[in-house]
């Protein structure tokens, strides 16, 4: 398929240097709330689709009037952006990711947008961290393209210095780069505090940060109403959060611990096995990395766990 593509790049149907725009659902359902709003902002119109099958299965069925038949398979579809500057878009808007089979998903949409002509690839993907919900998420970007990673470099957007992207919109660059076509995948910050609910913000960094790369700007008039409700909800939480912690201090839930040396090795059994309950809880819930935050302060080992704390936001999807 390698060979075909230097070719296919010239039939782009009309169409000026297209990328491909990719976002596949993930947390918070940043990627694919990026994708969209670019659709919103700029319009687009649908050009073709891939099939949902070998890859998905049906998941469920429908009743109606107590008649049962099939759920549906996930759309996979493709929308034209006409830009009005020198690179126009192909937006990939897949409803839903695979249990399985992604990598070759991948190869598949590659091989379709490839016949379309296009010339890079754009994912997005979100990074868990410990950011305020007020603050505005800082963007960062992987690529396996040496050219690209410079592009990005001299535009200011920094390298992610280390972590892992699970799922699709990772596998898409490897996919992309089998085929020979420059790809980048655009990270932002989504707050623990909101990991389980959408973010607009940070969606709003993402496709700010694509239209610097095509030297446009972005509006995005119609993700403020959403900003402002998700963020009001992310400070009420983060208050209703501190409140507890501080009456679980006040009531010596916390047992008071002094500590002159910062050793994890002077830890008790039932200190260790408390943190490790924590740390589990984490992994599993975003939003409980504030409690063990304070458990290590008050024990007086975070210094001892640190690379293993921030290890809980370096996986981005």
């Amino acid at each position: 398929m390698s060979n075909d593509f230097s070719s296919q790049h010239d039939k782009n149907h009309g169409h000026k240097d297209l990328w491909l725009v990719v976002g596949w659902p993930g947390v918070g359902g940043v990627a694919a709330s990026a994708v969209q709003a670019i659709h919103h902002e700029l319009g687009s119109s649908l050009v073709d689709a891939i099939e949902p099958d070998p890859t998905f299965e049906v998941e469920e069925i429908r009743v109606r009037s107590g008649v049962c038949f099939p759920g549906p398979l996930p759309r996979l579809s493709f929308r034209v952006v006409n830009t009005g500057v020198d690179h126009d878009l192909l937006l990939f808007i897949p409803d839903r990711q695979p249990d399985q089979q992604g990598l070759a998903l991948c190869r598949r949409v590659l091989e379709s947008a490839a016949s379309m002509g296009i010339s890079r690839v754009v994912t997005f993907a979100a990074l868990t961290s410990t950011i305020a919900p007020e603050a505005t998420p800082a963007v960062f970007y992987c690529s396996p393209d040496p050219p690209l990673q410079r592009e990005m470099t001299d535009m200011g957007v920094d390298p992610m210095e280390s972590g892992s992207i699970r799922g699709l919109n990772g596998l898409m660059l490897l996919a992309a780069q089998e085929v020979g076509i420059p790809s980048v995948c655009l990270i932002s910050e989504i707050p623990t505090w909101g990991i389980q609910m959408p973010n607009p913000k940070t969606s709003k960094a993402l496709a700010t940060t694509l239209a610097g790369l095509l030297g446009m700007k972005f509006k995005l008039l119609h993700l403020e109403p959403q900003i402002i409700a998700i963020e009001e909800c992310m400070i009420e939480m983060r208050g209703t959060t501190d409140f507890q912690l501080k009456g679980l201090l006040e009531h010596e839930i916390f047992e008071p611990h002094i500590s002159n040396a910062s050793d994890k090795n002077q830890l008790t059994k039932q200190d260790m096995e408390r943190v490790e309950s924590l740390f589990t809880e984490a992994t599993i819930d975003r939003s409980r990395t504030m409690a063990l935050k304070v458990e290590l302060d008050r024990l007086g080992v975070f210094v001892d766990y640190e690379d293993r704390f921030l290890d809980l936001f370096r996986e981005c999807s």
